[in-house]
């Protein structure tokens, strides 16, 4: 286990450099992992205003396992509602989050305390700074691996 999971910090370490790559005048930030298909008919305007207005971040999440291409239902889940909302983990497959808690990446990682996956991007965008304002979302994406549907037809969802 430790093989599989050894580097998963690094992807918010480069997510961290990237941000601060950019300038400043982008307040929110949207990550999707490189291997998403994103649902064209979900709507996320609510959930990227909910990350203006509250600085909270939103998670989303195909559910595992396989389907035939993403959701397009957004289901909401807060802590506690389900086996995988348990506290410490913020979903990762699409992220929408205020620049603003995206700090102290580099310590975290230089002193290798930083976790990786869905608890490093709780980790740093709401532990360290004393609160749970984040939501998990279902739906709205799925990872290629998991789509079943033929490859002809991504283009539809």
């Amino acid at each position: 286990m430790l093989k599989q999971t050894k580097d998963n910090s690094k992807q918010i370490l480069a997510h961290f450099y990237l941000v601060n790559s950019l300038p400043t005048k982008y307040k929110v930030i949207i990550r999707m992992r490189y291997d998403v298909i994103l649902s064209s008919k979900a709507n996320y305007k609510k959930f990227i205003e909910k990350v203006q207005d509250a600085g909270c971040s939103v998670g989303f999440d195909a559910g595992g396992g396989e389907n035939y291409g993403p959701q397009h239902e957004l289901k909401e889940h807060n802590n506690g509602d389900c086996r995988r909302c348990t506290g410490w983990y913020l979903w990762d497959h699409l992220l929408i989050h205020s620049r603003d808690r995206l700090k102290n990446v580099d310590k975290f990682f230089e002193n290798k305390d930083l976790l990786g996956a869905e608890w490093g991007w709780y980790q740093i965008l709401h532990h360290q700074w004393g609160d749970k304002n984040y939501q998990n979302v279902q739906g709205g994406e799925t990872l290629v691996k998991c789509c079943t549907a033929p490859r002809e037809i991504w283009e539809t969802f």
